[in-house]
């Protein structure tokens, strides 16, 4: 066995690291079980070569010859998210702890997120019993989502919010998207969560909410219009029974104000 050298210390890192990351990106869906099933097979195939059944292992070896291209058809939407997620400045592989050290960049003040008119409306619509699904877009592009609502294009305010959630405005299906200051698209339609592990009382809404967080690095807040409990999603993680304190210093926290 070869001396461990830094290099080989290197290469096992990136490798620990991507693995790490693919994990993080289909953690929680059903895609999940199927990685775990192909990495069983793939040990499965070693340990059978190790103890030299020479057919059995002619038979996995073609299994495995076609294992790639399987691969790119069961795992086609994690790739293209995976890829998604690489190429988008901002995304969570771009180790945003490092940028803040490495890079010092301006923010814009003028494009800074008015979260007040957000928590106004938030607190409203609660008071009112309308359910709400609210899509705060950061770096991830949400265009392919906007398609499928109304195009607004209008300034953000509470008002307009309330209006849209309101039981008798045609606009209250679906979610609204939400980026720099303003409201670009309502009744959007979002892709839902796969996710085996959440709540069986979940409704659409609340699987929708955590669906987008799960595909983009946007703020989700989902209001429930049978209890008026706010949640907050991100990165496909979600928080119940979210006040108004907290979700401001999450909205303090996320958009970095």
């Amino acid at each position: 066995m070869g001396e461990l050298t830094w290099i080989n210390v290197l290469d096992i890192f990136i490798v620990s690291l991507l693995i790490y990351q693919i994990y993080r990106l289909i953690r929680g869906t059903s895609s999940q079980s199927i990685l775990v099933g192909i990495l069983v097979i793939y040990a499965v195939w070693k340990i059978v070569q190790w103890l030299q059944l020479t057919l059995l292992t002619e038979i996995m070896s073609r299994f495995i010859d076609v294992g790639f291209l399987a691969l790119v058809i069961i795992f086609q939407t994690e790739i293209r998210r995976f890829l998604l997620v690489i190429g988008t400045p901002g995304s969570k592989l771009n180790f945003r702890w490092l940028r803040k050290i490495l890079i010092k960049k301006k923010e814009d003040r003028s494009e800074l997120m008015d979260y007040d008119q957000i928590l106004l409306a938030c607190e409203r619509l609660q008071r009112q019993a309308n359910g709400a699904l609210i899509v705060i877009g950061r770096k991830n592009a949400l265009s392919l989502y906007i398609q499928t609502g109304i195009s607004l294009e209008a300034h953000l305010s509470a008002l307009l919010l309330e209006c849209i959630f309101q039981k008798t405005s045609p606009l209250h299906d679906g979610a609204v998207i939400i980026e720099k200051n303003k409201i670009t698209s309502a009744r959007v339609i979002l892709p839902v969560s796969e996710n085996p592990r959440l709540p069986a009382h979940f409704g659409l809404r609340h699987r929708a909410a955590v669906g987008i967080s799960e595909r983009t690095d946007a703020i989700v807040i989902a209001i429930s219009e049978e209890s008026g409990e706010v949640m907050v999603c991100h990165d496909g993680q979600y928080r119940m029974n979210v006040s108004k304190e907290e979700l401001s210093r999450e909205l303090h926290s996320y958009f970095l104000f």
